[in-house]
């Protein structure tokens, strides 16, 4: 279902949606509604490239962790096969993996990932192929709230009094079975 209207949302940001044309595109996720949704959708159509650098900034509130998902939109002739998908930095802990493998929809992503509060960017680099260099993709960025210490805390007491729960009740069965 989630490839289905992400082909939707792609096919429809290739009719209605402005070419563009530098090989380098800056845009803006709307961060308040990924804040206020824990979710938001972002991409892009290529004309006439050979290659993409897009990057897309949004800012975060609060500590959260994030997933996201990027696909590309694979007609009959044209194509993006996605060299980089990250986070903020290219190491290992930032980067998307490919789930997806052409012929068909090109899939990249990423899971549980700790982002701060704060601003971040995402980069998607790639290579636009096809005889008319055209393409276009889609992806989607979720984020949840990161549990607080206390949370933390408050959960691992309430495993530890399961256990001494669970410890007593064997210790009085076993007491109540011996032979006198």
């Amino acid at each position: 279902m989630r490839k289905l209207v992400l082909g939707l949302l792609g096919a429809t940001a290739l009719i209605v949606g402005s070419s563009a044309n530098a090989t380098e595109t800056v845009t803006q996720i709307d961060s308040t509604f990924l804040n206020l949704f824990g979710s938001s959708d972002f991409g892009a159509n290529v004309a006439g490239q050979t290659s993409i650098a897009d990057t897309f900034n949004f800012t975060l509130n609060t500590d959260d962790a994030a997933d996201a998902e990027v696909s590309s939109i694979s007609f009959r002739t044209t194509d993006i096969d996605f060299t980089s998908i990250y986070f903020d930095v290219n190491d290992l802990a930032h980067r998307f993996h490919q789930t997806g493998f052409d012929p068909d929809t090109e899939t990249w992503e990423i899971e549980s990932i700790f982002l701060g509060a704060g601003p971040h960017t995402l980069y998607v680099n790639g290579d636009v192929v096809g005889s008319s260099h055209n393409g276009s993709y889609v992806g989607n960025l979720n984020i949840a709230a990161v549990p607080e210490p206390a949370t933390w805390a408050m959960m691992l007491i309430g495993f530890g009094a399961m256990g001494l729960a669970l410890r007593r009740r064997r210790q009085v069965r076993a007491a109540l079975q011996l032979p006198a």
